[in-house]
């Protein structure tokens, strides 16, 4: 858990407070969270049945993790991770060699962005050349987008969401943390874009208003809706416990929690 350890997202302070919050269990959070154990993250894993993990990159005040680390968290997992770029959006020239490095070199499928956190809106113009380079790249881009991120509520505004997606077509778009609470708006975007995925996580399971997350994928965004646990937030045997009892078909279910992955990672 090397890069993650130390950083503001693996506080207790946050991890409690997230999970006071969303109800999440145990309270405290996970054990490999508190721990930093790799050996105990896998046992988490297996007892949940999760057979793979997607690690985000961070890069923003409180939580920088190197993509060498990443690489390194791929690469030791034998197969159980894949893993997406941190990205420095402000200095766009240290952004843009992160991008060839993680993608061209390490190999890594996409890239991750906490544009909120730093008071920047989806559609920022300063954002659109790493969104310019990663489409050049054929790399995706996901993005963190939920109230408790968010330094204000409108910099979380689906409409923002949309017009990046219309203005970059040939790139896919992934609202990590399902840009909630504004649930109804942007699964109306994802109707709208092709090139926007879903993956609300906690707020699918554990938060007022996941039912309407739930009711779009059993329909015409079953195949752009993503599986996520919000890790170390909600624990994993928490979350794939509330996500099994959804009223979701064998189909469905298959797409959300491994085939729609499969096809964004490219694997």
């Amino acid at each position: 858990m090397e890069g993650y350890l130390g950083t503001q997202m693996y506080h207790p302070d946050t991890i409690g407070w997230i999970n006071e919050i969303m109800g999440g269990q145990p309270p405290e959070g996970p054990a490999a969270a508190r721990t930093g154990s790799m050996d105990e993250l896998f046992a988490e894993m297996d007892r949940a049945g999760v057979t793979m993990g997607v690690a985000q990159g961070r890069h923003r005040p409180g939580t920088m993790i190197p993509n060498t680390a990443l690489a390194g968290l791929r690469d030791a997992s034998l197969g159980r991770f894949q893993v997406l770029a941190s990205v420095d959006v402000v200095d766009r020239v240290n952004g843009h060699a992160q991008i060839d490095h993680a993608v061209s070199e390490l190999g890594f499928p996409g890239i991750s962005l906490d544009l909120s956190v730093l008071g920047m809106h989806v559609d920022d113009r300063r954002v659109y050349p790493i969104y310019e380079h990663c489409a050049s790249l054929g790399a995706f881009v996901c993005i963190t987008l939920s109230m408790l991120g968010a330094q204000d509520f409108e910099l979380i505004a689906p409409a923002d969401l949309d017009r990046a997606a219309r203005d970059f077509p040939n790139l896919d778009f992934v609202s990590a943390h399902g840009s909630y609470p504004y649930v109804l708006e942007v699964i109306a975007v994802a109707m709208k874009r092709r090139n926007v995925w879903l993956s609300p996580d906690m707020y699918m399971t554990h938060a007022a208003g996941g039912e309407h997350y739930v009711q779009a994928a059993q329909g015409y965004l079953q195949d752009r809706t993503l599986f996520g646990t919000a890790y170390p937030y909600t624990s994993l045997e928490d979350t794939v416990t509330r996500f099994m009892k959804l009223p979701f078909n064998d189909a469905v279910r298959e797409k959300i929690l491994a085939g729609n992955a499969h096809r964004l990672l490219r694997l």
